[in-house]
């Protein structure tokens, strides 16, 4: 912005706040944590030009908040303001490029024709929009700076002119409404430009981005900012702050990547033979089925597989092996190595059972893996590892899933007094004395697993049904329109051009995780991912799910939770999300909140049937989803070999910098280790399979092993030319053209293969998660991979 953006803050303050409870007649009734004293505030603050935050003379110097909390709110005040300036100044130099497009008229030339007119449109609405929404962006930083600052000024101050707080407060409510409706004025606008004269003009792109139902106006926030008893002034903050900066920067931001996209939309026209095109403007005709392809996930066959190799192999693929106690060990990512390998050392003695070590961490499948000796390797006694992407969170249901009929102790490594728990194990199966059987005798950390019923009921149960049924008939009512519907309480996970979504994996989890909050708080839920495309381009509602469709949550939104890169939050209080009385939540998640919000709602739980499903992301997924059109046609035009395929997933991390930056993850020689461990798998199966190798870089065909290999056709590279792209660092214009083979690729290590070697990725994990049970393993180590919800 060319203005200074504190050029009105003194002004703005004595104008702008937000309603909170804490006036000065209850000021009282601040949390006990709080340290009130008569102290001074002062917060040196760079943007103001180092001079110190200061409050308005009505209040007085009587401070409620620690400094280094106030200190943490004013941080984030500045990392909002410098984000959404650097926001707009990019959106400006692309706003001046697409003018001086639209001036010279090189996008598309006008025959005059009915729909070339509409198409001309359908580029310039979108300058008027976003120009008409920028405005109000502006508008709004100066009501988010404000309001900021004097919310915190009123949290931690005594007021001397509560009607003043009143008088502002008001003001301000207003403002921010004000600024809603403005968005969603210009959004509305946007929708009637759309609407193309004739159906023979209407494009494919388009018409996805309204697909389902449209975000109920009911459903837009109320500016008022909440201070709960177990919820930091930091928290507070930065959640309504948040929201407020949604507001700010969702439409103008997405009316501009919506203008790229239609770019690519006219740019691939001519391109009918690529999946851009397939994509933008609909396959122009689905190719016959191969027989080889699971085109519907279903798991029975290869359970039913998996089931019989876990009868016939004892060896390194079945973590608990029958006729030997088995302790499993669980590790958590933050354990210390040393400590780990140390405890090791100490359950060496052990040697009546069998130790697995069940860790999430590759640091740790590397250091349990070295020293073990080859008798250990594939034995399944001591020292066998077993590894997870995602740490098990309920053990006793893990241990029923993969220790059916073997007697099962389970241990928690932060707790494992590890030198008294080894002698007492030993001591247990050998020769145990009368008090090795009470409870208070045994070792801190280690207990037997308790019973767990495995899957009672065949999915969905009974009660799922019955909130599918009532979640058709909300969509029935929102798609009438008219008075909102008595039962209205609604999850939504969002994907916009503004938000940050993660890669494959990431999203997969985010709305996985936020279908199971939306379950357990009896909220209905919807998605609105509009990023690169919209999803339902990709994935479309499975038949007799719901109809999860839906769009304008950037333009209107509701009141907002962001758990991007932050599990720990989630985790410390699920309540704050899963009791919230708000009506519509908006939800932007790269995490995996199931498992907490499992734990944290047993009943519904239980009352739903999800507590005892150790496959339960897979059974949410196929509740949700099944492949477009497009998708379809791309998994048919992938003729895999026949009979057994081992799927490898290979991750470099950094082989592509002209696609997108990433962090190295592993150097291309190591491809060979995870080529070992597939032929490893497949000699113990007794099989004779193909590998069909998936990678995030093609310089993986330069390696004369892999060149070797596809020669002799014992290897197969599935992915097409173009379709490496990162699904959340590629740009638009990259990730348009290889997203139907990106997701083909997950679909078919999914569920086409019968069995996996992967790296520590997402992307192979929730493959590994959401197929059916196949023997798996970690590539780095060769250790088994198991992915059962546990």
């Amino acid at each position: 912005m060319s203005r200074p953006l504190w050029g009105y803050a003194r002004f703005v303050l004595h104008v702008f706040t937000v309603a909170h409870p804490l006036v000065a007649e209850n000021v009282a009734v601040l949390p006990a944590r709080l340290d009130c004293t008569l102290s001074a505030l002062s917060v040196e603050s760079p943007l103001v030009g180092g001079e110190a935050f200061a409050c308005p003379p009505y209040f007085q110097a009587q401070t409620c908040c620690p400094q280094s909390e106030v200190e943490k709110v004013w941080d984030k005040v500045e990392d909002i303001l410098q984000f959404v300036t650097r926001v707009l100044d990019d959106q400006g130099q692309d706003l001046q490029a697409a003018e001086q497009e639209e001036e010279a008229g090189v996008l598309l030339q006008s025959d005059g024709s009915v729909c070339a007119e509409y198409q001309l449109r359908l580029f310039s609405s979108r300058l008027k929009s976003y120009r008409a929404a920028r405005q109000a962006s502006e508008k709004g930083l100066e009501i988010l700076q404000g309001s900021t600052m004097h919310l915190l000024c009123a949290a931690c101050f005594v007021s001397s002119n509560p009607l003043k707080i009143a008088q502002v407060d008001n003001f301000t409510k207003a403002a921010l409404l004000s600024l809603q409706d403005r968005m969603g004025a210009i959004f509305t606008e946007q929708l009637k430009a759309d609407q193309p004269p004739d159906p023979s003009c209407a494009l494919h792109y388009v018409q996805a981005l309204t697909e389902g139902h449209m975000f109920p106006a009911w459903g837009r926030f109320a500016p008022e900012m909440s201070f709960a008893e177990n919820v930091s002034l930091t928290t507070a903050f930065s959640t309504w702050m948040d929201r407020v900066l949604h507001s700010i920067v969702e439409l103008p931001g997405s009316m501009l990547f919506q203008r790229t996209l239609l770019k690519l939309a006219f740019f691939y026209a001519g391109r009918p033979d690529s999946d851009a095109f397939a994509l933008l403007h609909g396959p122009l005709a689905p190719l016959e089925s191969s027989p080889s392809i699971s085109l519907r996930p279903s798991a029975e066959n290869m359970e039913a597989d998996w089931n019989r190799l876990q009868e016939e192999q004892e060896g390194r693929w079945r973590v608990c092996p029958s006729g030997q106690h088995r302790l499993l060990v669980f590790v958590r990512q933050a354990a210390v190595t040393d400590a780990l390998m140390t405890c090791r050392g100490h359950l060496e003695a052990a040697a009546s059972w069998g130790v697995q070590w069940v860790v999430s961490s590759a640091g740790h499948v590397e250091a349990l893996g070295k020293g073990r000796s080859r008798s250990d390797q594939g034995s399944g006694k001591t020292h066998g590892i077993t590894w997870r992407r995602f740490e098990v969170r309920n053990k006793d249901l893990f241990a029923a899933t993969v220790c059916s009929g073997t007697p099962t102790w389970v241990a928690d490594f932060e707790a494992l007094e590890c030198d008294k728990a080894a002698s007492w194990l030993e001591r247990f199966v050998s020769a145990p004395e009368q008090t090795d059987l009470q409870p208070s005798s045994w070792p801190r950390g280690v207990r037997p697993s308790r019973p767990q019923a495995v899957v009672p009921e065949t999915w969905p149960p009974r009660a799922f049904h019955e909130y599918l049924q009532a979640q058709a008939a909300f969509s029935s009512e929102l798609k009438k329109g008219g008075p909102p519907p008595a039962r209205r309480k609604v999850l939504i996970y969002a994907c916009t051009a503004m938000s940050f979504c993660g890669g494959h994996g990431d999203r997969l989890n985010g709305m996985l995780g936020a279908f199971a909050v939306a379950l357990l708080s009896g909220r209905f839920f919807y998605i609105d991912s509009q990023r690169p495309v919209p999803l339902s381009l990709v994935l479309r509602p499975r038949e007799g799910g719901p109809d999860w469709r839906l769009f304008g949550t950037h333009a209107v939104l509701s009141a907002g939770a962001n758990f991007n890169d932050n599990l720990a939050a989630f985790e410390e209080d699920p309540s704050w999300l899963l009791d919230s009385q708000s009506e519509v939540l908006r939800l932007v998640s790269n995490q995996r909140l199931t498992a907490a919000a499992l734990a944290a709602s047993p009943r519904q739980a239980e009352a739903l049937g999800l507590s005892s499903q150790p496959k339960l992301h897979a059974h949410l997924f196929q509740t949700l989803f099944e492949p477009s059109p497009a998708l379809l046609r791309r998994l048919a035009a992938r003729r895999l070999p026949e009979g057994r395929r081992i799927g490898v997933h290979f991750r470099a991390g950094d082989q592509m910098p002209n696609q997108w930056k990433d962090p190295p993850r592993h150097s291309l020689q190591e491809l060979d280790e995870f080529l070992d461990c597939a032929n490893s798998l497949e000699k113990s199966l007794g099989w004779d399979a193909t590998i069909l190798l998936f990678a995030d870089t093609d310089k993986v065909l330069e390696l004369p092993r892999v060149q070797e290999l596809m020669a002799s056709g014992k290897l197969v590279w599935p992915a097409v030319g173009d379709s490496i792209v990162h699904l959340d660092r590629s740009p638009a214009t990259l990730s348009v053209r290889g997203l139907l083979g990106t997701w083909a690729d997950w679909w078919t290590l999914a569920f086409d293969v019968d069995a996996l070697v992967l790296c520590h990725s997402g992307f192979g994990a929730t493959a590994l998660d959401i197929g059916p049970l196949r023997p798996a393993a970690m590539g780095k180590g060769c250790v088994p991979a198991e992915g059962s919800m546990g």
